[in-house]
């Protein structure tokens, strides 16, 4: 059975499908319901909502292709049509219902340098705290992988202060422009070297995995359906 085979057994339907009204109703119902005699059960309730939702970061430098992936993934886009998505603006938030009453909170972190640094200063404590899963997503055709590095390094510096118990995925995104013949090389290289950044920012090596992915084939449902993997064990914990 395929990887993407398991996401239909998960309760997951290719491509996942976000919810945008979700936050909204679950509002209404707290300011509905606070004079109820059953409001400690309620409230009781509603911490148990929020327990399962498991906040997920998409991040990597502009241009990488987080909207890329989460377009084909999220929004039934094909490969040939993502060339006219624009850059994402700040932080867009998606919510994604799997396995009946587990919620997959996801934020898409625009990459442009001044999102970045507002992540990094005066939205740090916001955006990294509570984190289930970091995607961090690298073009592996850039011209700029020492900067691409520092960017990383600075990002899961802040994943450590905030949520140091996260899982890190590495998406080694774009590995269709590399040369077959060189694509084992190089994905070596770029792989020790995330690796070595994330251990000196104090993260065990199982807290991080590796993917190499391209949106021209299923690499890309591969990757997300092991995020997946990863979410359902921790969310059975607390059910």
């Amino acid at each position: 059975m395929g990887r993407c085979d398991a996401l239909a057994l998960l309760g997951i339907p290719l491509p996942f499908r976000p919810h945008h009204t979700i936050l909204h109703s679950s509002r209404r119902q707290r300011i509905l319901t606070l004079s109820s005699p059953l409001h400690p059960l309620l409230r009781k309730m509603e911490r148990s909502r929020r327990q399962k939702q498991r906040k997920v970061l998409l991040m990597g430098r502009s241009g990488a292709g987080k909207s890329s992936m989460r377009s084909i993934i999220f929004s039934n886009y094909v490969a040939k049509d993502v060339r006219r998505l624009g850059a994402t603006v700040d932080v867009e938030h998606s919510n994604i219902r799997f396995m009946g009453n587990l919620m997959l909170n996801l934020w898409d972190c625009g990459g442009q340098d001044s999102f970045v640094e507002s992540y990094l200063t005066n939205q740090r404590s916001h955006v990294f705290s509570s984190v289930a899963v970091l995607i961090f997503v690298f073009d592996i055709s850039s011209k700029e992988a020492n900067a691409d590095l520092l960017g990383f390094s600075s990002t899961i510096r802040a994943l450590q202060e905030f949520s140091p118990n996260s899982k890190i995925f590495v998406l080694i995104h774009k590995m269709d422009l590399v040369p077959t013949d060189q694509r084992s090389r190089i994905l070596s290289q770029r792989t020790a070297d995330v690796r070595a950044t994330c251990i000196d920012e104090g993260f065990h090596d199982q807290q991080v995995e590796f993917w190499a992915t391209s949106i021209w084939d299923q690499s890309l449902y591969r990757a997300w359906t092991q995020v997946i993997y990863f979410l359902v064990p921790n969310a059975t914990v607390i059910e």
